[in-house]
């Protein structure tokens, strides 16, 4: 089966835009951003190895967009 997730947004008070969890839309999940979760573990790995990647607006997320992504999640 073919895996896509959609990042979560949160707006900081001093208006940054932060990710606060990854949605998988295959069953509606919402993943906590926590390194002890398989959940997020999983999602990682499976975004690491090619599965989409969506923004909070639904656009997808090219290959140097999720390098980035992935450098900077927990």
């Amino acid at each position: 089966m073919y895996k896509t997730y959609k990042l979560c947004n949160a707006t900081t008070p001093e208006g940054n835009i932060e990710i606060r969890a990854i949605k998988r839309l295959s069953d509606n999940a919402f993943i906590p951003l926590c390194k002890d979760n398989a959940d997020y573990a999983t999602s990682k790995k499976d975004i690491s190895e090619g599965a989409e990647v969506q923004d909070a607006e639904g656009n997808v997320l090219d290959a140097n967009e999720v390098k980035v992504l992935l450098r900077d999640l927990p």
